[in-house]
């Protein structure tokens, strides 16, 4: 009976533990969007002005680079810090009025020759989270996985910040995904790191399974292996080019209010033709298309083309 009863207070303790837990990490009370922002801003700048870079190989993979972060002291305190290096970019994301400014190390862009990623493709890395506060190591990938930016789990891989510095970089030219899931990947990819305001991110409900806390920035540092264009519905029109409110969100375009976004209906208007018949897609030579490289006509003269308008069939 002793036992029974310490076993299940034992119980009881855990579960108010955890209830504690997730009150704290993951359901605080959101602050105000603009002055959690202003937090972060000054958070990374000054990481960025007390902190260098250095780039390791690593054992796991013979092209593997790690970008390598320590602060500015002792033997290291001649280094040139963050802040004032030439290949540091930044640019604006505006969010819920808010404009952040995402800071990014472009260590190598990648071959301009290959695919340049946007928000609705799919990207092959390797990548490593820390926190600023600490370096506390949050997720470390060393071999690459194939993140579906639109629709992957990948957490951190795939929040707003993230994806604001993948879509600056190119894949690499050599890169074989094997039947096993495996990759071999060589040369030229992109090598980089982004530093991410949280707004950009989980803002006040980090991922239960990191030691992230609410509000908290992190740099992730990344090698982009290979860029491969989607088109998630096989509609001949690239993911990216059926966000047609241009808000870099593909859920909350459904032309024929179906229920189903256009980046995943075949006939987005719902006229019982299929897209793919209502456009006109030119040869190309590369494994991706433009917006040069689709034609969109306009039967009626409406104003809308035929692909989106259920007028004509």
């Amino acid at each position: 009976m002793k036992v029974s009863k310490y076993i299940c207070f034992t119980l009881f303790l855990g579960l108010l533990s955890c209830g504690q837990d997730n009150s704290f990490r993951g359901y605080e009370p959101p602050r105000d969007e603009a002055e959690v922002y202003t937090e972060n801003i000054d958070q990374i700048e000054s990481y960025l002005k007390t902190h260098f870079y250095s780039i390791k190989e690593d054992g796991s993979h013979s092209n593997f680079k790690r970008v390598v972060f320590d602060t500015l002291s002792g033997d290291n305190a001649n280094k040139t810090p963050l802040i004032e290096q030439d290949n540091l970019k930044k640019k604006v994301v505006t969010q819920n009025d808010v404009e952040y400014t995402v800071y990014y190390l472009m260590v190598e862009k990648g071959n301009e020759e290959e695919y340049k990623p946007t928000f609705a493709d799919k990207v092959a890395l390797t990548y490593r989270v820390e926190s600023l506060e600490g370096g506390a190591l949050l997720r470390d990938n060393r071999t690459p996985v194939v993140v579906d930016l639109p629709q992957s789990n990948e957490e951190f891989a795939t929040t707003k910040g993230v994806i604001a510095a993948l879509t600056e970089f190119h894949g690499g030219t050599d890169f074989t995904e094997n039947p096993d899931g495996t990759i071999d990947y060589d040369g030229d990819f992109g090598i980089g790191a982004v530093f991410v305001p949280s707004g950009l991110a989980f803002f006040n409900n980090p991922p239960m399974t990191t030691l992230l806390m609410p509000y908290e920035p992190f740099v992730l540092s990344f090698n982009l292996v290979k860029a491969i264009q989607m088109d998630h519905d096989g509609d001949g029109i690239p993911s990216y080019m059926e966000d047609l409110n241009d808000n870099r969100v593909l859920d909350d375009d459904d032309t024929d209010k179906n229920g189903v976004p256009n980046y995943l209906d075949a006939d987005d208007d719902g006229d019982g033709t299929p897209t793919r018949k209502e456009i006109i897609i030119h040869d190309t030579n590369k494994d991706w298309l433009t917006p040069d490289d689709i034609e969109f006509p306009d039967t009626d003269n409406s104003g809308r083309p035929d692909y989106l308008d259920p007028n004509v069939k």
